[in-house]
């Protein structure tokens, strides 16, 4: 099952749609912001060819009703540390689980003090 996210601000319900078939729409506050970025941005580090040990630990800001500021950290297979930081706004569109990504943000990577990817859509297929 695929399922995408569509992040408004700080919204306090859940909102699921069918969209086509099993695809469903979800329109979610900062729960489902940390979950899609922490598994995007482990799939944008293994891209990179920074493998992430474990899972990325993220924390995210209401910023108003139309973004949230994320910031994860974590720790690559060859124990170097790595961050995560970006904002993603309210148009921001997410898949999450297997093929986790996240596109209409800005995110920047960094492995130790090396910034690895600065871009506007983070995991699979980017």
């Amino acid at each position: 099952m695929r399922r995408f996210v569509s992040v408004l601000g700080a919204v306090a319900a859940v909102t699921l749609a069918s969209v086509a078939c099993s695809d469903t729409t979800q329109q979610l506050g900062g729960s489902i912001v940390r979950t899609a970025t922490s598994q995007a941005g482990a799939a944008a580090f293994k891209n990179a060819g920074y493998p992430i040990q474990g899972e990325l630990s993220c924390k995210s800001t209401s910023q108003g009703d139309s973004a949230y500021e994320v910031n994860c950290t974590g720790v690559t297979t060859k124990n170097e540390p790595v961050t995560l930081n970006g904002s993603v706004d309210k148009n921001a569109q997410a898949e999450v689980g297997k093929n986790a990504r996240i596109t209409g943000v800005k995110f920047v990577g960094t492995a130790g003090s090396k910034i690895v990817f600065n871009t506007t859509c983070i995991g699979t297929d980017c």
